[in-house]
């Protein structure tokens, strides 16, 4: 199956939360037709990030400074394997890079305190 947001990617700098946001620009009726019909896409895709607000979520973070925290949008399992090849593709990318990481996938009760936070259904971070 095709989709898009099935998941979501924050970044956490500072104690400041931010949302990556893919395909900034709506899809035409056209491009609509492209993709349904003929399984193309035209264009480019946009990319942004919008801050959304200052927080503390550093005990569940192990207390670093720079986090991006990967949430599911949807409860299927689908989203926990996206979850996890995107996990995947931030350590190769990180390593090639030659920056520290480390992994985080969140318990219940720092999934808890995350969405009373303001993120639903967070499950796992890269730790930078």
């Amino acid at each position: 199956m095709h989709g898009q947001e099935h998941t979501k990617v924050f970044l956490m700098k500072n104690g400041k939360l931010f949302r990556y946001i893919n395909w900034t620009k709506r899809f035409s009726v056209l491009n609509n037709l492209f993709i349904n019909y003929a399984k193309l896409t035209r264009g480019n895709p946009s990319h942004d990030i919008h801050f959304i607000k200052t927080m503390n979520i550093r005990d569940e973070i192990n207390g670093v400074d720079t986090a991006i925290i990967l949430s599911q949008n949807e409860n299927t399992n689908r989203t926990l394997w996206e979850v996890g090849y995107m996990l995947e593709n931030m350590f190769l990318q990180a390593k090639s890079l030659n920056i520290s990481y480390a992994s985080k996938i969140f318990n219940y009760n720092e999934i808890k305190k995350i969405e009373n936070e303001g993120i639903r259904g967070a499950v796992a971070a890269l730790l930078l």
